[in-house]
């Protein structure tokens, strides 16, 4: 997922272009007290630091309990809608 992609799904209510990419960069540290990161190469992504954090989402159906639409497949869900 690009960084724009993740601030575009949090970011409710502000305005188009609002951010920049430090900007971006520093929320998603921010609002993730650190549990995901800006990953830059050729394209820059945005993935959780530690295994614990998707550990967590996936047992016991947590991330279906958020959002019931990810059934059956919760990671292909996930990655559609966003």
């Amino acid at each position: 997922m690009k960084p724009e992609e993740l601030v575009s799904a949090t970011a409710a209510g502000a305005a188009p272009g609002e951010f920049t990419s430090d900007t971006i960069r520093r929320r998603i540290t921010s609002l993730s007290k650190g549990l995901i990161e800006v990953r830059r190469g050729d394209v820059t992504s945005v993935q959780f630091i530690h295994q614990l954090v998707n550990d967590f989402l996936f047992r016991n159906k947590r991330l279906q309990k958020l959002d019931p639409t990810l059934e059956p497949d919760p990671v292909n869900a996930s990655h559609g809608q966003l």
